[in-house]
């Protein structure tokens, strides 16, 4: 079985704790790939020059909303199943996987701005060096 597949494959839980821990295992991947995209975030803020003591605040306020958004997916998912522990457990590989494409996005969106004030930068004097 390939990690990809590994990640989203959700056995069926026979107790509560089961549905904790396969969301708990894949807590680490999310922040790794959450932590490359922040870093590669950095490297783009810094080449359009916009670092600024904020962004390390930022960052750290990020990482622990970004937890907590996270920690709402086996919480939303014991509420979903309720007491029918038996039953075929769709519900998390969807949410893991809509929920890390959503990070993802919002995570990468400081990209997308440094890119934007770059170009602008370039043709322009909207934004000042």
């Amino acid at each position: 079985m390939t990690i990809v597949r590994r990640l989203f494959a959700a056995p069926p839980a026979h107790n509560r704790l089961d549905v904790i821990l396969w969301w708990e295992l894949r807590r680490v991947p999310y922040n790794l790939v959450l932590g490359f995209i922040g870093c590669i975030d950095i490297i783009a803020m810094a080449f359009a020059n916009m670092l600024g003591p904020l962004v390390a605040v930022g960052s750290i306020l990020f990482a622990v909303a970004a937890n907590v958004c996270y920690t709402a997916g086996w919480i939303t998912e014991l509420a979903w199943i309720g007491p029918d522990l038996g039953a075929e457990r769709d519900f998390a590989p969807r949410a893991f996987r809509a929920g890390l494409a959503f990070s993802c996005l919002l995570t990468s969106l400081p990209v997308w701005i440094a890119l934007f004030v770059t170009v602008v930068r370039r043709f322009t004097e909207i934004f000042p060096r």
